[in-house]
């Protein structure tokens, strides 16, 4: 199964949201030897410009336009960034410049629970973009990308031909020329193609046509190269007017650090060192280098450090642009954690564990997020849907004691793990003794409530030892 995730107008959906938003603004292209308009904003659209306008025909309409060229690396930025957000749904992500992504998804099925659900997420990523994007999940790619141009948002798991049959000739992503002469002789729905013999399309138009077919309704398997995530990190905001006061570029350097912790959460990385490159256009370049023995992946703590550096040198001259560079990180580390330790790094521990958890699985699925509670007592025990408790955290015991108790293997401890409701969790442990008979019988043992078949509740513990479970009792 493949996602397709058409973006139109990516020229224009490239610049920033409040260009888009709120500047007349045109982006045109070299079309021969005239400058041609290929997108436009909805403000400008207001005053009369269109796609297709030269650019000399646009600028008599209004003298308010703002024309900007195309700029085909904008544009790839965009969709490398697009790709870095939708990896969390699979790693096979084909990018295509003319057209968007193309996503393999077809072993994310069960993760997600359905392909219905994929392709909520998918949207829901995507809208947090800000990116007006079509979506289509079909079984072949090369027919998902067609689709993707006339349906804003598709499901179709099996019988693609039958959607396909009423597709309009110019979704098709061959030759325009080719577009052209099939619309000559009256052909203007892939319908009316296959109509015609092979052997007559191949000898009237050439194989591309046909193979192209082949590949939209399955009849051939189209190979396409993955992405791959950029392994070095480089961004950079400009000024409209020069600066020099701290204060005035301090939010720009924010923003670099902030997309910095996201390209190293999305990757579950840590950095060594940065670089900051203060450039006054050709005149004047400045570069603060910041390193850590660690690894850090929060903005605020490259931010810390960076306010020390400038404490010492600070930057005097103009700045028109700042550029960070990140070449140098390492895999994140997750320290272990105890549930029941109340050590000053805790807190640390648990966002290191939660940006683990939500580069692989997304935030949307973390149930239970970490939190530091100043108690001896699982966080999860302040969260609102757990069940209510009453009395003491050493009240609660079972009415039914089973003695000795039983271990818990297979099926029966994976439902359990999952169900542990994590109300009341209790620490049972004795000292150890002097004696090597004392050390083997002590006791260290965390304890919790789950919920088992029937709805019924079952006294657990685990042993720490040997991270082996038991069943202890069962609730009345």
């Amino acid at each position: 199964m493949w996602l397709a995730v058409h973006v139109p107008h990516l020229p224009l959906q490239a610049l920033s949201d409040s260009i888009q938003q709120s500047v007349p603004a045109l982006i045109f292209d070299r079309v021969g030897r005239r400058d041609v308009v290929i997108a436009c904003t909805r403000i400008a659209a207001e005053l009369g410009v269109k796609p297709g306008l030269q650019l000399a025909e646009a600028h008599a309409l209004s003298n308010q336009l703002v024309a900007l060229p195309r700029n085909p690396g904008r544009e790839t930025e965009c969709l490398q960034h697009l790709a870095n957000v939708l990896a969390v749904l699979t790693p096979n992500i084909h990018i295509s410049d003319d057209f968007g992504l193309l996503l393999e998804v077809g072993s994310s099925r069960a993760l997600f629970d359905g392909y219905e659900k994929l392709l909520r997420n998918a949207i829901v990523l995507v809208d947090a973009q800000r990116l007006r994007a079509n979506h289509v999940l079909a079984p072949t790619a090369r027919g998902a990308r067609w689709l993707a141009k006339a349906h804003r948002e598709l499901l179709i798991e099996e019988q693609i031909d039958e959607w396909l049959d009423d597709l309009p000739v110019r979704c098709m992503d061959i030759k325009p020329d080719l577009i052209k002469a099939l619309g000559e002789l009256n052909l203007h729905f892939l319908s009316s193609i296959r109509r015609i013999e092979t052997a007559e399309l191949n000898q009237r138009f050439g194989t591309e046509l046909t193979m192209a077919l082949d590949h939209a309704y399955g009849k051939v398997s189209w190979s396409l190269p993955f992405w791959k995530p950029a392994q070095a990190f480089h961004q950079y905001v400009e000024f409209l007017e020069l600066v020099t006061d701290q204060q005035h570029w301090w939010p720009g350097v924010s923003v670099l650090l902030h997309q910095l912790q996201e390209f190293l959460r999305l990757r579950s990385q840590a950095a060594i060192s940065v670089l900051f490159s203060f450039s006054n256009g050709r005149q004047q370049t400045s570069q603060l280098s910041l390193a850590s023995a660690h690894g850090i992946h929060l903005a605020s703590e490259w931010l810390r450090l960076l306010q020390a550096q400038l404490e010492r040198s600070s930057i005097h001259h103009e700045i028109s642009r700042i550029d960070l560079f990140c070449s140098d990180s390492k895999a994140l580390q997750v320290q272990a954690l105890d549930l029941f330790d109340q050590h000053r790094n805790r807190q640390q521990i648990w966002q290191s564990l939660l940006d683990l958890l939500t580069a692989r699985i997304g935030m949307q699925y973390l149930l239970l997020k970490p939190r530091n509670h100043q108690s001896a007592l699982p966080e999860s025990r302040s969260i609102a849907s757990s069940p209510p408790s009453s009395g003491n955290a050493t009240s609660l015991r079972p009415t039914w004691l089973i003695d000795p108790p039983r271990r818990l293997y297979g099926d029966t401890l994976r439902r359990l793990r999952h169900s542990l409701v994590l109300r009341q969790p209790e620490r049972i442990e004795t000292l150890d003794g002097n004696t090597s008979a004392d050390q083997v019988n002590a006791v260290h043992r965390d304890y919790y409530i789950a919920i088992a078949e029937r709805h019924s509740y079952w006294w657990v513990y685990r042993e720490r030892a040997t991270d082996c479970w038991f069943l202890q009792g069962i609730f009345a």
